[in-house]
C-alpha cells in the first residue's frame, strides 16, 4: 500500500510499490507534491487503487516465476515421493530459488546458470554439492518442458567440475559381521537389514507384515519402483525370529504385555521410550550408535558409515558373480546405469578376482 506523510505546510510526499525488478525485489517511486489535506486525501486513494492494480499484475507475472513454480513442483512430488527426498530436493532447489526466485521460467538461460555455478566454485562450494544443485535443477526444469513452460531446459550442455569417485575401501568381512554382532540388540538387527541392502530409512520403517514366508517386502523411500521383495536366508530368519521374541520380553519387564504377532509392529520398535512398541527408532538414532562402534579406539570397522552396510551387500552380491540388473534391483535402484554408476569399481574387482580363480583352477 502506498505511504503518504505530510511534510509540513501543503507539502506531502508518497511512495508508491509499482512490481519487482528481474530478480524479485520490490521497487517503489517516491513524489514530493504540494496540496490541500483534500486534494492529499484524493491522491492517496489514487495510489492505492494504483498500488491495488500493480500488485495484482505482479502476482500474475510471478506465477511464472521460478519460486512460484518449484513450489507447485515439490506440492506435486511429496504426492509420490518420501518425505525424505523431498526435504532433499527442498534443500537444493532454495539455493536456486534464492538466486532467480523471481525470474520467469523462459528468462533463465545456460549462460546465467553457468555463471553462478562459477560464483558459487569460487565461494569454496564443492563439486559435489554443485552437481547436487544442478540434478536437482535438471529435474526441474525437464519438467517445466514437458508442462510446455519453456522450449529447452536450461541446465542442457552445462559443463561441471569432475565429482571425484568416492572409493569402497570397506573393511574385512569377518571385520564387519564381528562389529555387528557386538552392536546393541537392535542396531544388530537393523545393520543386518542394512547389509541386505537396505537404506536407513527403509530399515526403521520396516515392520513384522512386511515378511512373507522367507521374502521381505522393502517398502521403498525414492519411489514406488524402489519397492522390492529380499529373499530371506536360515540365518537371518534365525535373528528375526530372536529378535521378537526379545522385544515381547523386554515389553513385559517394562510392565507391558503385547503380542508376539503384530504385523503393524516396527521391526526396530524402541521398546524403551514406548513399551506397547508402535515407536520405531529414529533414522538418527542408527546412525549415532553405529558410529559410536565405529570411532572407538582399535575399531576393526574404523569410520564406516552405516550406509556403507548397503555398499558391503552389493560388493557381496558382485563377488559372487549376481548379474548388475539383478544387483539393481535388491538395491532399489530404477536404473541399472545408476548400479553401474555407483559400484562400477567394485564389479571390476570381483570381475578380476573370478578371472583369476578361472586362471589358477
Amino acid at each position: 500500500m502506498p505511504a503518504l506523510q505530510h511534510l509540513g505546510g501543503d507539502r506531502w510526499r508518497t511512495s508508491i510499490y509499482i512490481g519487482r525488478d528481474h530478480t524479485g525485489r520490490q521497487i517503489r517511486r517516491t513524489r514530493v507534491f504540494t496540496a490541500t489535506d483534500r486534494r492529499a486525501a484524493e491522491i492517496r486513494a489514487e495510489a492505492e487503487r494504483v498500488a491495488l492494480r500493480n500488485i495484482e499484475a505482479d502476482q500474475q507475472a510471478r506465477a511464472g516465476t521460478l519460486a512460484a513454480y518449484v513450489d507447485r513442483w515439490l506440492a506435486e512430488c511429496a504426492t509420490r515421493l518420501s518425505p525424505h527426498t523431498i526435504e532433499g530436493y527442498r534443500i537444493q532447489s532454495a539455493k536456486a530459488v534464492a538466486q532467480f526466485g523471481g525470474w520467469q521460467l523462459n528468462a533463465i538461460h545456460a549462460d546465467d546458470l553457468r555463471a553462478w555455478y562459477a560464483r558459487l566454485l569460487h565461494r569454496g562450494v564443492t563439486p559435489t554439492t554443485l552437481e547436487h544443485v544442478h540434478v536437482v535443477l535438471r529435474i526441474i526444469f525437464r519438467q517445466a518442458v514437458a508442462d510446455d513452460l519453456i522450449v529447452k531446459p536450461p541446465t542442457f550442455g552445462i559443463r561441471r567440475p569432475r565429482v571425484p569417485r568416492r572409493k569402497f575401501n570397506l573393511p574385512p568381512d569377518t571385520a564387519i559381521s564381528a562389529a555387528i554382532s557386538a552392536a546393541h540388540p537392535d542396531l544388530a538387527i537393523g545393520a543386518t537389514l542394512a547389509a541386505l541392502g537396505l537404506r536407513r530409512a527403509e530399515v526403521t520403517r520396516a515392520t513384522w507384515g512386511d515378511i512373507t514366508g522367507r521374502e521381505l517386502h522393502v517398502r521403498g523411500t525414492k519411489t514406488d519402483e524402489s519397492d522390492r521383495y529380499i529373499a530371506l536366508s536360515d540365518r537371518t530368519m534365525r535373528a528375526l525370529a530372536a529378535h521378537r521374541r526379545q522385544q515381547v520380553a523386554n515389553a513385559r519387564r517394562l510392565g507391558r504385555r503385547i503380542p508376539l504377532r503384530n504385523p503393524a509392529r516396527p521391526i526396530l520398535a524402541n521398546i524403551e521410550i514406548d513399551p506397547t512398541a508402535r515407536t520405531p527408532y529414529d533414522p538418527g538414532w542408527v546412525t549415532r550408535t553405529w558410529r559410536a562402534i565405529t570411532t572407538r579406539p582399535g575399531s576393526p570397522v574404523h569410520d564406516m558409515h552405516f550406509h556403507d552396510l548397503r555398499h558391503w551387500a552389493a560388493s557381496r552380491l558382485f563377488a559372487k558373480g549376481v548379474a548388475p540388473h539383478e544387483v539393481a534391483e535388491q538395491l532399489g535402484h530404477s536404473k541399472v546405469s545408476t548400479t553401474l554408476d555407483v559400484y562400477g569399481q567394485v564389479l571390476d574387482r570381483s570381475a578380476q578376482r573370478r578371472a583369476r580363480a578361472k586362471l589358477l583352477g
